[in-house]
């Protein structure tokens, strides 16, 4: 029972999407339709949409105020990022009190009925990201992990195995942050770690090291693929 409902609750996902100028209506439900049809495909049942017209994206939040308090209702996150200072405009002041004052009326969501994944149907930048995890209080994927995560899950040979880990550790590498470091560390203390080497930046060289050992194993498939052609011509 308990397994079941762990399963249950990973499966649930609020979708996020950001209109700018120049994209009209039918193109971002286009978009966010495409979303939600890749997060079909990794069995994420999507619980809500969250969407905002901005002029540009708010810097290190992508959203304003008010939609990180929406974002956080469906997550049970508390909508806020610590030293954040938001920046906007007169209209957008106004919009983020009205849904903050919309959704403090809001019951809590249930543990079995929050998200416990947010997805954004852009890119991000690592601060972004964090930012995102730190109001929302879930795990944050945007569009490039969605797709990484497909690839992978479908990728059936070996060479396809390790693109899509060296792509996946790419994209993880910039994405590593401090705040993520400590409940994972290994064993042995700072003594095994090198002078002055913190927990970020071992863990990011590992992943270059790993990035340099699969492309070795990539470059050694290919190798013995062009011996087998030659052979057989």
């Amino acid at each position: 029972m308990t397994v079941d409902a762990s399963l249950s609750k990973k499966s649930r996902a609020v979708l996020a999407g950001l209109q700018l100028p120049g994209e009209s209506e039918f193109e971002h439900k286009s978009s966010m339709d495409e979303l939600e049809r890749l997060v079909k495909t990794l069995g994420f049942d999507t619980v809500a949409r969250v969407s905002q017209k901005r002029k540009y994206p708010a810097a290190g939040t992508i959203f304003g105020k008010g939609k990180l308090k929406e974002l956080a209702h469906y997550t049970g996150g508390s909508g806020y990022v610590n030293g954040y200072v938001k920046d906007s405009s007169t209209e957008d002041d106004e919009l983020d009190a009205w849904v903050d004052a919309q959704f403090c009326k809001l019951d809590e969501l249930a543990d079995n009925e929050k998200a416990t994944i947010v997805i954004l149907d852009c890119e991000l930048t690592p601060t972004q990201l964090s930012n995102l995890e730190e109001a929302t209080g879930v795990e944050v994927l945007d569009r490039s992990g969605v797709i990484l995560e497909i690839f992978s899950r479908h990728a059936k040979s070996r060479e396809a195995r390790l693109q899509v880990e060296i792509a996946k550790l790419a994209y993880t590498a910039p994405r590593l942050r401090a705040s993520r470091v400590g409940s994972d560390r290994q064993g042995g203390g700072i003594g095994s770690k090198g002078a002055g080497e913190s927990s970020h930046e071992l863990d990011k060289r590992r992943v270059r090291d790993r990035i340099a050992e699969l492309r070795g194993q990539l470059k050694s498939i290919q190798a013995e693929q062009n011996t087998r052609r030659a052979k057989r011509q």
